[in-house]
């Protein structure tokens, strides 16, 4: 082989290398929205079940007495969360609710704090070990004082951005921004299970509180768009002490009729 010949195959060669190098590379360079765009397609169809809605009693009714304490939340995500209920949303919740006077609607004011979800080390989702402020990761929203029909139907709309950090995104353990959020439910005294039924929760000896629920819609907006279906996302909310244990919740219970 003369000079010119070995000099151009001595090009090839190095042309090649190069070449498999920055496709391996490509290869290791991570694509979360590629990663989280495949996960939505492999789960689609089993995303296509919900639960039934039970629906509320007919006499479903606000309730007469302000109420205010500690709620737990538990929002799953169906367009998501594939049936799995570990991966549901958790929010240590502030409510504050105000009936109406001389048939006037009654208000409702909600804080809620994300909780841990993820496991960051272990890549895997986890339940926070009680409701505790200590649970909490990132940062609060508070959603728009709800007006409270007298059959207890509320809508709150957060148009703002919800960022959730990674430990506290229990679908990937990845940070993600919802935008918009917004909650369509019951704050009812008389609603059956599933639908703002009360519940024998207590805060330091008052009168139970109710539990409560509500559809969540909106948008992931980040990392990649996805809209939440108010007919696939509940949220249920428990009245609880401080420290209190999480309740046993199964996928069944994630309905709430507000129609």
């Amino acid at each position: 082989m003369n000079v010119g010949a070995s000099f151009l195959w001595g090009l090839l060669v190095t042309a090649g290398a190069a070449s498999a190098i920055a496709a391996m590379a490509g290869a290791c360079i991570p694509h979360p929205d590629k990663d989280y765009e495949d996960f939505l397609k492999k789960t689609e169809n089993l995303r296509g079940t919900t639960p039934t809605d039970s629906g509320p009693p007919a006499d479903g009714a606000a309730p007469t007495d302000t109420i205010e304490g500690l709620y737990f939340a538990s929002c799953y995500p169906g367009d998501l969360a594939a049936g799995d209920i570990q991966k549901v949303l958790r929010f240590y919740t502030e409510v504050k609710f105000v009936p109406g006077v001389a048939g006037a609607s009654g208000t409702l004011d909600l804080k809620l704090s994300p909780m841990i979800g993820w496991d960051v080390a272990g890549s895997t989702p986890v339940a926070p070990k009680s409701v505790s402020k200590s649970e909490i990761r990132g940062n609060a929203f508070i959603m728009p004082t709800a007006s409270v029909n007298a059959g207890g139907k509320f809508e709150s709309v957060y148009r703002e951005e919800v960022n959730l950090v990674a430990d506290a995104n229990s679908l990937s353990g990845r940070a993600i921004t919802l935008q918009p959020v917004k909650f369509a439910g019951i704050f009812s005294a008389t609603a059956g299970p599933g639908d703002g039924g009360a519940d024998s929760g207590t805060d330091g000896g008052a009168k139970p509180r109710p539990r409560f629920c509500s559809t969540l819609e909106g948008a992931i907006s980040k990392p990649i768009v996805q809209q939440l279906d108010p007919a696939k996302n509940f949220c249920l909310f428990f009245p609880a002490n401080e420290g209190d244990p999480l309740p046993a919740i199964t996928l069944g219970d994630y309905v709430c009729n507000v129609k």
